[in-house]
């Protein structure tokens, strides 16, 4: 795991190396046991890296033998040993034991199409040097992430946004449709950032930059498609993708260094720790975070539950109920706003388990996969409703807008679903479109009145060329796996643990389970109401009833008692005074409605009033 960056030029102007020094020591935290550099007059590449495998020789820039090709790599490759033993009967010679140096060998092989051949989470960049072209590449559903800034004369590129930022021929100014962006979702999505000319590559998506020009391409794309042939039984899914999962946490569990478990107790992470226990009798540490006392906000119960059935060394964490300085931590942890509140307790996880361990494997994306969230329900829904009589919607779409809907609560996750169903339902919409507008965190009502400039949100799904899926459900799932996964979760998931200096990985995003996932019919995902259908009974004999059938829980956050309490004078501190860095995008009169709600329990605005919070603390630090 690492923090890579670098530039190229392919007219006079040259790379600075100093430039690169300094972009890459804003990477340090990603990769505190080690730096490596590749400067040349036309090129530098540079990394900081933490040690995962290979702890002895597997510094970088890695080079094959003669010199002509350079590769800086972030992430893991996990069938690294299978195409090692290929290259090698190939005639490659190797000289280290990293994953690394296979991508060098490969690149060989195949040019940019290296990138089908691997099972992993990756950004990468290579340089070669015969051809003065460079090669980006991010992981097919974005585990790892990379961003770019393209100018007249060459590329600039770099694990985070700071990295870029550091570059002084980078612009900092504000996109103000990224802005609107951030007010309907709490993220900005792929391939914009909140900068005017700086981009996120997009998962599945490999960058080739030459004297010649630029050019994306789409190496892999989220495809619903079952398989050709014979009808597969329900058991024979059932086992199918248990191998798969158990290979999975197989691969993922190689390291040659302490490797953890994130366990909250709920079906995805629970599976993981019982996986992982048939791969090792030694200790298998796993690690939890609560808030005391607070009921919906402590999933430590439930993990203790999992951990002693498991043998597992458990460690759970007791978080105090406050925001404190982690607000801003995190926010400047993804250099752009960035509205997700789970961000915090997960911060405070990763840098509690980093104690213990350097690897954390997590449950993120068994969700998105096999259909876990309630939401995924509003495809049946919506086609029942829209078969009652229009008066009688219109009548239920006025009953729920009074509903005192909020996330602390079950009834309050569920009235704030419907008042969101029934207001994205009236008009017609496309299931696709409902759904979005129901998953939205400011609608465009919301979004006209809060902020100053009548900026339209870029269409979040105009860079992708593929098929809508016929299967609502399938459409559902294609949006999250493709924007909601990527932007939001995965995102968090990279800061909040590369924060610390601390790798998390996925298996449920190892592609032998994404492939069947995606060949899997969406009635196997959602039978009835019962969420996550296929995997609850793949897992049957592997984990007890009482963690089958628990229903989703998240890891919920006290962020309406936050800005009731602490955050309260912040807000005046922050987003209402005079010099507030979100003055030129926010009314402030909407903002002032917003926190009377809030104060009288109209309409339980918490999320929005995070994200203002989120806003403005990401705004003041690029200012700084």
């Amino acid at each position: 795991m690492c923090g890579i960056c670098g530039s190229v030029a392919f007219d006079a102007s040259g790379v600075n190396p100093e430039t690169i020094r300094a972009m890459t020591g804003t990477l340090s935290h990603r990769g505190p046991d080690d730096e490596g550099f590749y400067l040349r007059p036309h090129v530098g590449l540079g990394m900081r890296r933490l040690r995962v495998l290979d702890l002895a020789t597997g510094q970088q820039p890695m080079t094959n033998e003669d010199g002509s090709v350079w590769v800086v790599f972030n992430g893991e490759i996990y069938n690294y040993r299978e195409l090692r033993e290929r290259l090698q009967g190939q005639g490659h010679r190797f000289t280290t034991q990293s994953d690394t140096e296979v991508l060098v060998h490969l690149y060989e092989e195949l040019g940019p199409d290296c990138v089908d051949e691997l099972n992993g989470m990756f950004a990468f960049a290579i340089w070669d040097e015969r051809l003065r072209r460079l090669l980006l590449a991010r992981d097919p559903l974005g585990i790892k992430p990379l961003y770019y800034a393209a100018g007249p004369g060459g590329l600039s590129f770099a694990s985070e946004l700071k990295a870029l930022l550091a570059n002084p021929g980078v612009s900092r100014s504000i996109d103000p449709a990224a802005v609107a962006d951030y007010f309907r979702w709490l993220y900005v999505p792929a391939p914009y950032t909140i900068f005017r000319g700086l981009a996120k590559l997009p998962p599945g998506t490999r960058l080739l930059a030459s004297a010649d020009g630029l050019r994306l391409e789409t190496y892999w794309r989220v495809t619903f498609s079952p398989e050709p042939g014979q009808a597969i039984s329900e058991d024979a899914y059932a086992e199918r993708l248990l191998a798969a999962l158990r290979a999975a946490v197989r691969r993922q569990m190689v390291a040659d260094v302490p490797v953890g478990i994130f366990l909250s107790g709920g079906v995805d992470s629970s599976a993981i720790v019982a996986l992982a226990r048939e791969c090792t009798s030694g200790p298998l540490r796993t690690f939890s975070a609560g808030f005391p006392g607070m009921g919906l906000y402590d999933e430590r119960p439930y993990a203790r539950e999992v951990a002693e059935r498991f043998g597992c060394e458990h460690h759970a964490l007791e978080m105090a109920p406050s925001a404190g300085e982690a607000l801003e931590t995190v926010v400047r942890a993804c250099d752009e706003p960035f509205g997700d509140s789970s961000a915090i307790p997960l911060y405070h996880l990763a840098r509690f388990a980093k104690q213990f361990v350097t690897v954390a494997l997590s449950g993120t994306g068994g969700d998105d996969l096999f259909a876990g969230y309630r939401r995924y329900l509003m495809p049946q829904w919506l086609a029942r409703y829209r078969r009652v009589p229009a008066g009688v919607r219109r009548w239920v779409a006025q009953a729920t807008a009074v509903l005192p809907a909020h996330r602390r609560s079950r009834l309050g996750e569920w009235a704030l679903l419907a008042k969101r169903f029934c207001a994205s339902a009236q008009n017609g919409r496309s299931t696709l479109d409902a759904y979005l507008e129901t998953v939205t965190f400011c609608d465009a009502t919301m979004r006209r009145a809060l902020l100053s400039a009548d900026e339209a949100p870029h269409d979040m799904h105009q860079w992708r060329a593929g098929e809508m899926p016929a299967d609502p459900l399938n459409a559902c799932l294609l949006a999250d796996l493709t924007s909601y996964l990527p932007d939001d979760l995965l995102v968090k998931e990279d800061r909040m643990t590369m924060a610390v200096g601390l790798e998390a990985r996925v298996p449920f995003l190892d592609m032998e389970v994404v492939r069947l996932a995606l060949q899997m019919p969406a009635s196997l995902k959602l039978r009835g109401a019962s969420t996550k259908y296929m995997l609850r009974r793949a897992l049957r004999g592997l984990l007890p009833p009482s963690v089958t059938a628990r229903p989703k829980h998240g890891f919920a956050v006290p962020v309406g008692e936050w800005i009731a309490g602490e955050l309260s004078e912040r807000f005046q501190d922050t987003v209402l005074s005079p010099g507030a860095a979100s003055r030129p995008w926010v009314s402030r009169s909407a903002v002032q409605d917003l926190l009377s709600r809030q104060a009288d329990g109209r309409g339980g605005p918490r999320q929005q009033l995070w994200g203002l919070l989120g806003f403005e603390t990401g705004g003041r630090g690029d200012r700084a």
